[in-house]
């Protein structure tokens, strides 16, 4: 099979995203997540995890992001190593500025286009940058999660390479 090499990323990534889905359903407050809106999930409070957990899964759902992201678009281009690093690259690069945004709030929401309103997921551009936090602990998760979908990315061109030779 030709495609088989998009199968594990695609799962993968869509693991990730699902994973990441969980985390903001349990963890994060539904009215104050915009996505979770779409779940039509009741307003509540959130699960507390205790301190020590929390900090250590606070910014899972920013690695889970880039890192499902990166495998769902590199699945849709040929196992090149080029393209591989352009997805990985590509959506690093997407949400360290994103999170950086959130750095500068108001000069950020003043850079979103107009028209991005009434476009679901674009309209809330620039209430993510006014209400976001920014975070240092964020920005390595999503550099990690870059680095490791290239990686996991590499590993399965690399089998898809040696499964074509042994026939």
């Amino acid at each position: 099979m030709k495609n088989r090499y998009a199968l594990t990323p695609v799962l993968m990534g869509f693991s990730a995203l699902f994973a990441g889905v969980f985390f903001y359903g349990f963890f994060r407050a539904p009215e104050h997540v915009y996505f979770l809106r779409f779940l039509h999930l009741p307003p509540g409070e959130a699960v507390s995890l205790p301190p020590a957990v929390s900090a250590l899964t606070n910014s899972l759902p920013s690695f889970l992001h880039v890192f499902s992201f990166s495998l769902l678009t590199a699945a849709l281009f040929p196992p090149t190593g080029k393209a591989i690093l352009l997805s990985c690259s590509f959506w690093t690069a997407v949400d360290l500025l994103f999170e950086l945004g959130q750095n500068f709030g108001e000069a950020a929401a003043g850079m979103v286009p107009s028209w991005f309103q009434g476009i679901p997921f674009l309209e809330n551009t620039a209430g993510f940058f006014r209400h976001g936090v920014f975070d240092m602990a964020d920005m390595t998760a999503m550099a990690a999660a870059g680095v490791t979908a290239y990686m996991v990315l590499q590993i399965c061109k690399q089998r898809r390479n040696h499964g074509t030779e042994a026939r």
